[in-house]
């Protein structure tokens, strides 16, 4: 009978442990990982996206055609290519500061709506 007491003691002494270790792990460690991730997701973006690479070569002509008119569609092709991908690269780099800003939020939100359940919500009338 001791044992199965210090066995549950164990486990809830681990338990406790681990709801107060867990707020400090996620504000620390978790958000180094979680930027890590974020800064590499958008990274992954820009890579695809590839607005370096069309700016580099903006006056670079287009299937050879050193012309006049060609060098001029060239150089308008490839300015409306890099606006829309730069437009999305942004769009890109906002929802990573929406997924930041989510990964940094829940906690306290789930902590909230427990605490506003457990009280039995609004001045325990709903």
């Amino acid at each position: 009978m001791q044992t199965v007491a210090k066995g549950l003691g164990n486990i809830v002494n681990e338990v406790i442990g681990e709801v107060v270790r867990f707020p400090i792990w996620w504000y620390s460690t978790g958000l180094v990982h979680a930027i890590a991730s974020l800064f590499g997701t958008w990274r992954n973006y820009a890579r695809r996206l590839a607005v370096a690479v069309w700016a580099k070569n903006i006056l670079v002509p287009m299937y050879g055609q050193y012309n006049l008119q060609g060098r001029l569609i060239s150089v308008f092709i490839r300015s409306v290519q890099i606006f829309f991908r730069s437009l999305l690269l942004f769009f890109a780099f906002l929802l990573t500061l929406v997924a930041f800003a989510l990964y940094v939020a829940l906690p306290i939100i789930a902590v909230s709506f427990l605490i506003f359940h457990l009280t039995g919500g609004i001045f325990g009338l709903l």
